[in-house]
C-alpha cells in the first residue's frame, strides 16, 4: 500500500510542480499534457493502493477468534458471555475516510486543473500564432543590427 500511496503524492507533487513551470515559466504544450496525466494518475494510484492493501491485510477483527481456535479456545470465543462478536465489515475509521477525502480532492483538482485554457504565450503547435511571427521579426532585427 505504501508504493500505491507514494504513487499518488507523486502524481500530486509532479503534477503541480509541471503545472508551477507552464504557468510561471515557459508554457510549452508538453508539460501541460505531462502535468495533466500526473495529475489524473494520482488519483488511480491511490485507489489501487487501497484495494491492494484491501486484499492483502488481514482481517483484523477475526485474529483474536483465530488466536482462539489454535489455543483450543473456540467455544469460548464464540460464547455469547464472553464470545466476540463475528463482524464481515469494511474498516472505515478515520484513516479510511481521510483517504477518501484525498482521493476526491485529488480528482476535483485534476478536473479544475484539465479545464483551464491554455496559456497566452504557449506557442501554437501549427506554427500559426502572431506571438512567433513577432519573435522572428525581433530576433532579425537585433541580427541586423549585431551585423552592422
Amino acid at each position: 500500500m505504501m508504493n500505491f500511496a507514494c504513487g499518488h503524492c507523486a502524481g500530486k507533487v509532479l503534477g503541480v510542480l509541471l503545472l508551477y513551470f507552464y504557468w510561471n515559466g515557459k508554457p510549452s504544450a508538453m508539460a501541460r499534457t505531462l502535468a495533466n496525466k500526473c495529475s489524473a494518475l494520482a488519483p488511480f494510484c491511490g485507489i489501487a493502493g487501497f484495494c491492494a492493501w484491501m486484499c492483502i491485510s488481514p482481517y483484523l477483527n477475526e485474529l483474536p477468534r483465530m488466536w482462539a481456535a489454535i489455543g483450543g479456545d473456540t467455544d469460548f470465543a464464540n460464547s455469547s458471555l464472553f464470545g466476540l462478536k463475528e463482524t464481515f465489515t469494511m474498516p472505515t475509521g478515520w484513516c479510511t475516510m481521510i483517504m477518501f477525502f484525498t482521493l476526491v480532492s485529488s480528482g476535483l483538482c485534476f478536473f479544475t486543473q484539465f479545464t483551464l485554457p491554455p496559456h497566452m504565450s504557449e506557442p501554437d503547435p501549427g506554427g500559426f500564432d502572431e506571438s512567433s511571427r513577432l519573435v522572428e521579426e525581433v530576433e532579425k532585427m537585433y541580427d541586423a543590427e549585431a551585423k552592422a
